[in-house]
């Protein structure tokens, strides 16, 4: 069986998951958006849980609009 790629993007506002297929097909995708402070002008901080927490929930949800044969396929998983 052809291999699945789940792919997790950090941005500044939103985490997002993607799953691939071996020829670069897009099968699933999921955002959560991430919370952030401005203590001054200028700054911008995020809290790292909520950081991590939001590419986990990317991750699941993504995952979840795959069936559990096309879920056992995944075979990598990439942040950028």
């Amino acid at each position: 069986m052809e291999p699945l790629f789940l792919s997790l993007d950090q941005g500044g506002s939103a985490s997002r998951a993607l799953v691939f297929d071996a020829r670069g097909r897009e099968l699933a995708a999921a955002r959560i958006d991430v919370g952030d402070r401005r203590p001054q002008t200028g700054w911008v901080e995020q809290d790292p849980d909520a950081v991590a927490n939001s590419l986990r929930h990317a991750a699941e949800a993504a995952l979840e609009f795959l069936d559990d044969d096309d879920r056992d396929r995944v075979r990598a998983c990439g942040l950028c």
